[in-house]
Parts: C-alpha cells; structure tokens; sequence
C-alpha cells in the first residue's frame, strides 16, 4: 500500500508502508531498467504524522500558512506549520477526514509540539488500527500481501484496465475481474459472544477449515467485536453464518456488509 503524488509529469513524491521501504525501494530500483529514471529514497531524513479527526482539518488550518479548503482529498500542499516546511496532504487511514504530513526529521520536535498545543492528544498504532478497521481499509500483511491479490481483497477499485497500456500482473488482475476469485474479503460480527475477533484465528464451517481473520478486534465506536476475514466463495454471501476458533473454542460468527462503520463528519 502506497500513494504517488505527482508534482509534473518527470517529479513525484511516494509515500510507502514504512514496514516496507526497503523492499519497496528494491522492487522500484530492479524495475527501473533502461528507462530514464532517477529514485531517491528519503526515508531516513524525513518523519511522518496522520493528523485525523471530525476537527483535524480546522484545528490545522489554525496551524498552517495555506488554505486547506483547497486542498481536496487525495492531493496535497507544500506548506509551513509555525515556520516549519511541511508536505501536508489530504488522505489518512482511519476513515475520517484529516491529513498526513511529513518534515525534516530535524523539525519534527517543533511540529510535534505545535500540534498537541493546539489542545488535541497523541493516540498510537494500536488506536490507528482499530479506527482503520471499523471502515474496513486493507492494510499490507493483513489484507493485502504477496499471497493476496487486490481482487481477492476486495480492493478492486484500485486496479484499472488502461486500455494500451501494459503492467505487471495485468492480465491475471483483469481475468479475476471478470470471473471472480476463489477467495474473497468478507466482513464479520460475533453471533451470540463477547469474544474479541483477532486476526489469523482459523474460520471454520464444522469441522472443514474455510479461510482464516485477515484483522480484528474491538470497535471502540461500534461497541463490538468486529472482523475482517478471506474465505471461500461460496461463503461470502451476506447473513452466511459459519465459525471462528477463539483459542480453541469456535465461537458462531455471521458475514455482514463493508464497512461497519462511516464516518458523518467525513466527507
């Protein structure tokens, strides 16, 4: 999971998962071939921070010298938060509205200090990943990885035909498409428990193991147990019910519409 932000057609800035940056800059730099390329990777100087929230926006725009109502979600602007340079832009991975931004790693101190002076609190990854989970977003290692496909996870959206224009991988991508996949991205709620869904716990239908939790946990918003799971076709259908072993107990769980949770503040 990364995002390109295009400067011009020759200049672009990516942003990787940070699990990922050597690999990433590996598998960039092997593909380049003859074509007329130059990769930096600027990870190790720079610091990175998801700012998100009903508020984010407004309190940021307190923070910063640019008018973010012009900054539509997905683009992004070059800016400076108390005299910091910032690359400030519109996404995040919590479903809410916000922004992400990065600097110098030298002026992340100051940034840091600004954005909680403006009366707003530090949550970490484990927070992130709960707030990412109730929207149902794919995150690389759970739903998305070497082993899964973006069809089979449900992200489908995100890969294109092009017409005329070839890719890696195109032709196995557009033929699931059209035909489907064999496993698919499901979502799930506890039938009749107070269990916690938790990922890589085994799904199954009797005693015939049928896929396995790709995230779970509690929704703090929805007050449950939620979970996202990659399990045979023929039990994707929405009501199907079928079981998830809890630490060796196999607890009832029912599939149910994606995502759980959207946000009204988000627009």
């Amino acid at each position: 999971d990364l995002i390109y932000y295009r400067y011009s057609d020759t200049k672009y800035r990516i942003i990787v998962n940070a699990s990922n940056i050597d690999k990433d800059f590996k598998w960039f730099s092997e593909h380049i071939g003859k074509k007329d390329v130059k990769l930096t990777n600027l990870s190790a100087t720079r610091c990175r921070l998801a700012f998100q929230g009903p508020k984010a926006i407004s309190i940021m725009q307190t923070l910063v010298d640019a008018d973010l109502s012009l900054v539509k979600r997905f683009y992004f602007k070059e800016c400076n938060l108390k005299g910091v340079p910032i690359f400030l832009t519109r996404t995040g991975y919590t479903g809410e509205d916000g922004c992400e931004l990065s600097c110098d790693k030298k002026d992340i101190k100051k940034v840091w200090q600004a954005i909680v002076g403006a009366g707003v609190q530090p949550i970490g990854l484990g927070a992130r990943d709960s707030l990412r989970l109730e929207p149902c977003l794919s995150l690389y290692g759970h739903e998305i990885n070497d082993h899964i496909t973006p069809i089979e996870a449900g992200i489908g959206w995100a890969v294109k035909e092009k017409e005329g224009i070839d890719y890696i991988g195109k032709a196995v991508l557009m033929k699931q498409k059209k035909e489907g996949t064999d496993r698919v991205s499901v979502g799930l709620n506890l039938k009749d428990s107070n269990g916690v869904i938790r990922e890589h716990y085994p799904l199954f239908d009797g005693d015939k193991e049928i896929g396995h939790v790709t995230s779970g946990g509690w929704a703090t918003t929805l007050k449950k147990s939620v979970g996202m799971g990659l399990v045979k076709k023929e039990y994707s259908k929405i009501g199907t019910e079928f079981q998830v072993d809890i630490r060796g107990k196999k607890v009832n769980v029912v599939v149910v519409p994606k995502p759980f949770y959207k946000s009204p503040s988000f627009k």
